[in-house]
């Protein structure tokens, strides 16, 4: 029997078995006491592609937050010895942080453990229904193939108690491994998919251009193609949102919303599911898509899904408060690292920035140029240990850039699960265009209502300035510079030539921000 739905074929012929594999395992392990408490898989099962996910997940806890091992199911026709398969089941473990996996084909079954230098080889084989030869022979000796199934399952145990099998840490599976495959296994595909489109639309090339010409320094270390580049970060957008909002709907009752993103919706029903998530609790600058983030091929989508009811079935919203910081940090160190920009400051460097500058810890602290939020965030953590209020530690730190696409990033760094009802100050703009008294719009992430808020006299700027060679300077930002040089040359007398960078003159506009000597 086959299913088709949204182009994707189901073969219930073949995946209905691990479903019933699955359901056995978690059978017999009741009353047991094993070191192994459940099994799962079944929300990713549903598509005819190369998963990113094994077929069966073997967990030390009821709750599935735990992942002790990953089983790669085939039937008889694929053969054990199948280098795709081994291939396969190796480059899912390594994704998911797992040093051990079992290949299945109901004619054999094998256990893989990694060694010392990093490489998976069979351990142990399992060959008593060696009889099977067919698919129709799975249904016809079922009763005998269950008993290996439970016989491998009490051997995986036992490897397990003598530590040879080892559990994978969610924290990075979730946040490095898991986006980092996933990008890997995408980047090119959708890469592809924007170029064709982008030929039939030139407004798409030349809203292309405009962002390359702004960020490709920062991926000269990585990518010199602009739609690889872009494919990169659209990929990162998806990642970012999904697990964002299942990291905070345990606090954020309307991020459950992100359940709806399954194997039936689109792209852009997925943005729409996403936009109603910010209509009722703010994030925007996290949850913003980005242009043309629906211009993907279809299985980078189930790819997106896949990743987001892996998160759906591993109750990533029952893990506890310190650990759900950990992923939303490292999910920015893997963002970063993705990106590869090179002015990136590294948080021990913000944090001194931040401590040499500030003064008075009460007063409005900015970061104008805050990038992926580094600096904003040292500002916010050291605020919350002098003044120990973590609502005016938010409340009085102001950051923004020219570019909201950074910020997705920045907000990620800077949300803090214990205060993810405080409403944060972070709105896009350029620098040159940023206005003591000025208005700006913030949603309330209790439930989504605007706030206005008035941008005041900062009685510190902490910034690593954006080094833009003066040849290199956007053409929006060429009517600022003159200005400027004309300004400070009456001002101060000094003269600035037209080679000067982009840098020089930041400080100029920063200082009428302050608040006045007295």
């Amino acid at each position: 029997m086959k299913v088709k739905c949204m182009g994707t074929i189901i073969r219930r012929n073949e995946r209905s078995w691990a479903i019933v594999i699955i359901s056995e395992i978690k059978v017999m392990l009741n009353g047991l006491g094993l070191k192994i408490k459940s099994a799962g898989g079944e929300s990713t099962l549903s598509v005819n592609k190369k998963s990113m996910f094994p077929d069966v997940l073997l967990y030390e806890d009821e709750a599935q937050t735990k992942i002790l091992q990953g089983w790669e199911l085939k039937m008889p026709d694929v053969l054990i010895t199948d280098e795709a398969l081994i291939a396969d089941a190796t480059r899912k473990a390594k994704a998911l942080g797992l040093n051990s996996f079992v290949i299945w084909n109901f004619t054999y079954g094998k256990l893989y453990i990694q060694n010392k230098q990093g490489f998976f080889e069979e351990a142990k084989v399992w060959d008593g229904t060696s009889h099977i030869k067919s698919r129709e022979d799975v249904t016809t000796y079922k009763a005998e193939w269950l008993p290996i199934i439970k016989e491998i399952v009490m051997t995986v145990n036992e490897y397990l108690v003598n530590g040879r099998i080892v559990t994978s840490s969610i924290v990075n599976t979730i946040s490095d491994g898991l986006m980092t495959e996933l990008i890997q296994r995408n980047k090119e595909l959708v890469a592809e998919n924007i170029m064709i489109e982008s030929s039939k639309n030139m407004q798409m090339e030349r809203r292309l251009k405009v962002w390359w010409n702004a960020f490709h320094e920062e991926y000269d270390k990585d990518e010199n193609n602009m739609y690889s580049a872009y494919a990169k970060s659209v990929l990162l957008n998806w990642t970012n949102r999904v697990m964002f909002a299942n990291a905070i709907k345990k606090y954020h009752n309307c991020a459950y919303a992100i359940k709806d993103i399954d194997y039936t919706t689109s792209p852009n029903d997925g943005n729409n599911i996403i936009e109603h998530i910010v209509e009722q609790g703010d994030f925007y600058n996290v949850f913003k898509p980005l242009e043309f983030n629906e211009v993907i091929p279809e299985d980078t989508w189930i790819d997106i899904v896949d990743y987001n009811q892996f998160l759906i079935e591993n109750n990533i919203e029952k893990i506890e408060q310190g650990v759900l910081q950990d992923i939303l940090e490292k999910t920015v160190n893997t963002a970063k690292r993705e990106i590869r920009g090179q002015y990136a400051t590294p948080y021990r460097l913000a944090d001194i920035l931040c401590q040499i500058t500030v003064q008075d810890w009460n007063k409005d602290c900015a970061d104008l140029c805050a990038g992926t939020g580094t600096i904003a965030k040292a500002i916010i953590n050291n605020k919350a240990q002098r003044i120990h209020r973590a609502d005016k530690a938010f409340m009085t730190t102001w950051m923004s850039d020219k570019y909201a696409y950074p910020l997705q990033i920045a907000n990620i760094a800077v949300t803090d699960i214990h205060a993810l009802n405080i409403p944060i100050n972070m709105f896009t703009t350029d620098i040159f265009e940023v206005e003591t008294g000025d208005k700006i719009k913030i949603k309330n992430p209790i439930d989504g209502s605007d706030i206005e808020e008035i941008i005041p006299q900062f009685g510190t700027i902490v910034s690593n300035l954006p080094f833009v060679e003066y040849n290199k300077v956007a053409d929006d930002e060429q009517e600022y510079i003159a200005q400027w040089r004309e300004k400070i040359t009456n001002s101060t007398g000094i003269k600035f030539t037209r080679k000067t960078d982009l840098y020089n003159y930041i400080p100029f506009k920063l200082y009428e921000l302050l608040v006045s000597d007295e």
